[in-house]
């Protein structure tokens, strides 16, 4: 498999290539409160919403690239090597459909979680170390994500999110359907048109602060880029600060005080010692 993979040293070469060729990066999903509290949420009423249960992972884009796929997730280029190796553990003998679906110009954004990566600690007791499931493709022909429906069929037999079609057309009624529809970590709310609008709906209170489901997602992406450098407290933590302040900044609400930061970054650390240990 490891053939197949760009490395780390190769992406900047192709990245102003890719760029050209379009390859989108994954919409940023704001917090449902926030959409509305800004006056965007039109963009989520109406007919033909998509709901879909949030899984509590990383978020793996995979293209195909003369010959080869690059793994990276969300604002970066190149995944680490460990998730890169869990990215084809979770495939597993389905990689072989994966890498035809790539090569005929899909661009896959999947969810990558199990037991080895549930920062949140949600799916702990799932029965597989490294799992995936998709939830976008988008097509590089027609230069567009492709609505659940056309996606699904075009990546089967790989596991595709579940979701749900329904409408809503107000903000009271929008909430109720994400409180019925929620699993996991929560749901995502999305709607098709010339672009993907995306928002996502927690169970959580967030008092105005960043939620401990943010944080730790936050260090889960500094994790998937630097790999086991996640325990060197002097290279991670100022990444993961630096992460935070970002996340805050982007939903509309308070970053964390540094000590809720390095109980929490101690509490991952342990997770990842003891999923090693299993």
């Amino acid at each position: 498999m490891s053939h197949l993979i760009w490395q780390k040293e190769q992406i900047p070469k192709i990245k102003p290539t890719l760029k050209k060729m379009g390859v989108p990066d994954y919409p940023s999903i704001d917090y449902l409160e926030k959409v509305y509290r800004k006056g965007r949420i039109d963009k989520f009423l109406g007919t033909e919403l998509y709901f879909e249960p949030k899984y509590d992972g990383t978020c793996i884009r995979l293209i195909e690239y003369q010959g080869k796929i690059i793994v990276s997730t969300r604002g970066r280029w190149y995944a680490s090597k460990e998730f890169i190796e869990g990215f084809a553990k979770a495939y597993g003998e389905k990689i072989e459909r994966l890498i035809e679906i790539l090569f005929n110009g899909i661009v896959i954004f999947c969810e990558l979680y199990g037991t080895a990566n549930t920062p949140s600690g949600i799916h702990k007791n799932h029965s597989r170390k490294w799992d995936y499931v998709i939830f976008d493709a988008y097509s590089l022909q027609e230069k567009k994500f492709l609505r659940p429906e056309e996606a699904e069929n075009i990546v089967a037999p790989l596991k595709y999110v579940q979701y749900i079609k329904d409408e809503a057309n107000g903000i009271g009624e929008l909430i109720q359907k994400a409180e019925k529809y929620s699993k996991y970590e929560g749901v995502v709310i999305k709607k098709y048109s010339k672009e993907l609008h995306a928002t996502k709906w927690k169970p959580i209170k967030t008092e105005g602060q960043l939620p401990p489901t943010e944080i730790l997602g936050a260090i889960n992406k500094i994790h998937a880029q630097i790999g086991q450098k996640i325990h060197d407290t002097n290279i991670a933590l100022p990444l993961i600060k630096k992460q935070i302040q970002q996340e805050a900044t982007k939903h509309g609400l308070k970053p964390p005080k540094e000590e809720t930061i390095i109980r929490l970054y101690n509490l991952y650390r342990a997770k990842l010692r003891t999923n090693n240990e299993r």
